[in-house]
């Protein structure tokens, strides 16, 4: 199955595969050297609890480990996201001797470890610099990007996740995949549901311009894959470096959606 990217020379090849460890699908993609594994409504099934049932959370993850012979990998907590950078020395990795299920609140972690990612709609960012081996899983999300929270309070440190980050991490060796994420026809933030909405969206088009939203500020339909571009680029990371899978998690049967109904997550894990 040919996946849609944004760039000619990052064009990938996304191979389907019957997994019975997983008991369903995965869907494998290689890109410069870093291995994606997707498990989606057609593998791997979060139950709905997934993040508050302990036993069930290990249960997963030990399942997911076993599967891909890894001893340790890193599980983000994306939950309540600070738009803090955890660096590897900050991590306590998930392992088979450990009950280590994330770390603290995060939106980026920068580590050698395999990255074990659990979203919905919320899209993953892979970074990897070539040049210096630095490497980084980013939390693709709106709320990452505004200085503002939600209960109104102005955030504290950095204005967005990319501030957090080293600027070692990027250049113009740098590469960056965005994978499984909603797409902007179904991901409204209407400018009139709220302040918070109002102020994320004028807060993004006056930094990034306005065609970051499909269909008029009004409706507020954001095109993460084309924010996370700019930024990236703003960075020094060359355009033909950045790809993505092109999925959109709210129409595509493999995987599941908070916005279209699902009560379940979708699984990514990141071999270096």
């Amino acid at each position: 199955m040919r996946i849609r990217t944004s760039t000619r020379t990052s064009e990938v090849l996304m191979s389907k595969h019957v997994n019975p460890r997983m008991q369903g699908v995965t869907y494998n993609l290689l890109h410069n050297g870093v291995s994606l594994t997707y498990y989606g409504g057609e593998g791997l099934i979060l139950p709905s609890d997934f993040h508050d049932n302990m036993a069930a959370h290990e249960s997963v993850l030990r399942q997911i480990t076993k599967n891909h012979r890894i001893t340790q990998a890193v599980v983000p907590d994306f939950r309540g996201a600070t738009r803090r950078a955890t660096l590897e020395k900050d991590l306590r990795p998930f392992g088979p001797s450990s009950t280590f299920f994330g770390t603290s609140p995060t939106d980026a972690v920068v580590t050698d470890l395999p990255v074990i990612s659990i979203t919905a709609d919320c899209h993953t960012l892979v970074v990897k610099n070539a040049r210096n081996g630095m490497r980084a899983v980013v939390h693709g999300s709106r709320d990452a990007q505004h200085p503002i929270a939600r209960d109104g309070k102005t955030k504290s440190g950095n204005t967005n996740v990319f501030e957090a980050l080293n600027p070692a991490l990027f250049g113009s060796e740098t590469y960056a995949f965005i994978a499984c994420g909603i797409g902007s026809s179904h991901f409204d933030n209407r400018t009139d549901y709220d302040e918070f909405h109002g102020s994320l969206i004028r807060y993004l088009v006056r930094k990034w311009g306005g065609d970051i939203v499909d269909g008029g500020i009004e409706m507020g339909r954001l095109n993460v894959p084309l924010l996370l571009r700019r930024q990236l680029e703003a960075r020094g990371v060359p355009g033909d470096n950045i790809a993505w899978d092109g999925i959109d998690t709210y129409t595509d049967p493999r995987f599941n959606s908070r916005r279209a109904g699902s009560k379940a997550s979708n699984c990514l894990v990141i071999e270096w």
